[in-house]
């Protein structure tokens, strides 16, 4: 926009011209009370020859001025553009400081869940929908385009630099992708980002007097390790019950959402008891009314018992120590002792600490007496000229077998069924690995034996064959090794293949 000029509205169907305040703002192309695209003028905007005088609004005043072209595509995005200048110009509502509307970009944008847990912003996401967000062409004809990739415009000065000023047209943009509109939204006064609500927040432990009461004043938010969402993590300091939940909140009943339970706490724990000693309940009533499962219910009932059992089992070891040094003297006293000699000289104490106290009572044994095993020599060299003859003649009946198959040491192996015994002892069969070097096939002897089959196959059926239906047969998808393609062009007549 040229600044030198005063634009005006010409209104061609009651052939009268009018200027507003506000269609010279940068940006403004369209008049925001009639919808009518702007006319140049001869009215100079600046460099009056004097400030106090007057020009005329008449048909003199547009006799060389043109009407402002624009891309049809661009009207509706250019009349918002319109509207909301003359509405920030003509509003009375302060802007606090920039902070203020930092704040309140983040907020909205965490509606639109651009905002991580840790209040970051998302901003690989967010740029690349913010780009496609306006018709094609609008951001440079504002003069307000940049590139997918580049890490310092003003997009990001708007977002991130809260001390950094920015042309009102380029919020009006942003304004225009988050589908708001001044002033009505820009009046709050609190922007926070808050993906649980504010506090206080309610306990929800149904073991306590105070259920659903707002008494959790933190609110410890996490991301999710699988979703990237947020966590939010609620402690009651006067019951010790403590849940989690992922976010953000979508309405009020939220707040009383339970994802997972933490901890229960002592206030929970009592609770559960006293239902299951007035014996009034069923199991499944308890888990009722105390808002959890079958098998939380069970647990934690059992958890009471075995600690119980461990104050009961304190009685135990006084028992337990005593067997132990009785045990000891008996050791020391007959030190020569064997096992069996020592179950017939004390056969009581030796049968409750072997089935009360096992793992001391086994370490405190005498050894065991076993006798000596016997270990048969392999006669290695009768093995290897056996394993020999085995491996001839698997690897005849390999080359001859039909479809053909590639003769390897793993599929010898696998036909006799000694992979394990040959990995690892292969050393010790000095025959057979020699035999096993010289047998076995490389890709390429394989891929030249399958050239060589079916070009006998070809000639005995008396068939005519080219260079690609035998390589085609043989399976050769690479032709420029130079030792194939010598053997296939080898074995055909000339003239036979193209």
């Amino acid at each position: 926009m040229t600044l030198g000029i005063v634009y005006i509205v010409i209104l061609k169907r009651w052939s009268y011209i009018v200027r507003l305040i506000g269609i010279e703002l940068p940006g403004v192309y369209v008049c925001p009370i009639h919808k009518e695209l702007l006319w140049t003028s001869d009215v100079p905007f600046r460099n009056k020859p004097n400030k106090h005088r007057f020009f005329p609004l008449n048909q003199r005043c547009v006799e060389n001025g043109q009407e402002v072209l624009i891309p049809k595509h661009l009207f509706q995005s250019l009349l918002f553009i319109a509207e909301q200048s003359y509405e920030l110009l003509n509003s009375k509502f302060p802007f606090k400081n920039l902070e203020n509307i930092n704040q309140f970009y983040i907020a909205e944008l965490n509606v639109k869940q651009y905002i991580t847990p840790s209040k970051r912003i998302r901003i690989q996401e967010l740029i690349p929908n913010f780009l496609r967000y306006f018709p094609i062409g609008l951001l440079k004809f504002l003069n307000s385009d940049f590139e997918l990739f580049d890490e310092d415009t003003w997009f990001h000065k708007v977002l991130r630099k809260s001390k950094v000023t920015c042309h009102p047209l380029r919020h009006l943009l942003l304004l225009l992708f988050l589908g708001l509109k001044v002033p009505v939204q820009l009046q709050e006064n609190n922007h926070d980002v808050h993906f649980f609500g504010k506090a206080p927040w309610p306990c929800l432990n149904k073991g306590s007097t105070h259920y659903k009461e707002f008494i959790i004043k933190d609110c410890i938010v996490t991301s999710g390790s699988k979703t990237g969402k947020p966590v939010g993590t609620f402690t009651c300091e006067n019951c010790g019950f403590s849940y989690s939940r992922t976010g953000p909140d979508a309405s009020e009943d939220d707040k009383y959402r339970i994802g997972r339970i933490k901890k229960f706490g002592a206030v929970w724990e009592n609770r559960l008891h006293e239902l299951y000693s007035s014996g009034k309940h069923s199991i499944r009533g308890i888990s009722s009314e105390l808002g959890v499962d079958l098998k939380t219910t069970k647990k934690y009932l059992n958890n009471k018992i075995e600690n119980i059992s461990s104050a009961l089992n304190r009685d135990q070891q006084s028992i337990l120590q005593e067997k132990r040094s009785r045990f000891i003297v008996i050791r020391k006293s007959y030190p020569s002792y064997s096992r069996t000699e020592l179950r017939k000289s004390a056969s009581g104490l030796y049968n409750w600490l072997y089935k009360n106290d096992n793992e001391w009572f086994i370490s405190n044994l005498p050894s065991a007496k076993r006798g000596e095993i016997q270990r048969t020599m392999i006669n290695w060299e009768k093995r290897d000229s056996e394993y020999l003859q085995l491996i001839i003649r698997e690897t005849i009946n390999l080359y001859l077998e039909i479809p053909l198959v590639r003769v390897t040491r793993t599929k010898i192996y696998q036909r006799l069924d000694i992979q394990t015994r040959f990995e690892k002892k292969i050393d010790k069969f000095p025959k057979c690995k020699g035999l096993l070097q010289v047998i076995t096939e490389t890709v390429e002897e394989f891929q030249i034996r399958r050239i060589k089959y079916f070009e006998k196959q070809y000639i005995n059926n008396n068939i005519h064959y080219t260079v690609s239906s035998l390589k085609r047969a043989a399976g050769i998808k690479d032709f420029s090794n130079q030792l194939i393609r010598h053997v296939i062009l080898d074995g055909i007549s000339e003239g036979v293949y193209e």
